[in-house]
């Protein structure tokens, strides 16, 4: 049973360049979800898909019709959360993500 108790802001990445050319990526809103978000071991992450990651990590349950991109980001209780592993099963997601330092 997923809880859906966590409001996830999805976020789209779009490249330039700040003042100094120095090259970005400036992230905006492009959808919300509720999930359920839960703190995840990064040595289970490591051992049970081969991820690695220094940051903390959490582990997201969604409905099966929310449009997650790995790689791109998503906010969490305003803070950021790069978005690592999508698993897709019969009627949700399971996506693991990392805090942004």
């Amino acid at each position: 049973m997923i809880y859906q108790d966590d409001t996830i802001t999805l976020q789209t990445g779009v490249p330039g360049y700040d003042s100094i050319g120095v090259e970005i990526i400036a992230w905006s809103p492009s959808a919300t979800v509720i999930g359920d978000a839960q703190p995840y071991n990064k040595e289970k992450a490591y051992k049970e898909y081969g991820l690695t990651a220094e940051n903390e990590m959490k582990r997201v349950f969604t409905p099966a019709n929310v449009a997650w991109v790995e790689g791109a980001q998503c906010l969490l209780n305003a803070v950021s959360y790069r978005i690592l592993k999508v698993l897709a099963w019969d009627n949700h997601y399971e996506v693991l993500i990392e805090r942004v330092s």
